[in-house]
């Protein structure tokens, strides 16, 4: 089972990839056309690499970094770090 470590302000937390992934619909979110996503930067040596990736969504704007790994002649992902920015609520 792999385990993956949440870090919040308030608390640090193991979560099983199992329950991490149960907690996404499997459908796109609903502001899915609002939200943009790009790749900031990769650097790849031998069979590792690392890649931070930018979420702009409606409510926050998330920055990815990635661990990646040369396994079996694919790149895998072996380890994610996110950072969440909120956005101040938009005043009518």
């Amino acid at each position: 089972m792999r385990t993956l470590i949440i870090i919040t302000a308030l608390a640090v937390f193991p979560v099983s990839s199992a329950d991490y992934i149960a907690g996404f619909p499997g459908k796109p979110a609903a502001d899915e056309a609002s939200r943009t996503r790009r790749v900031l930067m990769t650097d790849v040596s031998g069979d590792v690499a690392v890649a931070k990736v930018e979420l702009d969504y409606p409510d926050a704007r998330l920055v990815d970094y990635f661990t990646l790994a040369r396994l079996g002649g694919e790149r895998k992902i072996i380890h994610k770090s996110f950072q969440r920015f909120p956005k101040a609520a938009a005043k009518h």
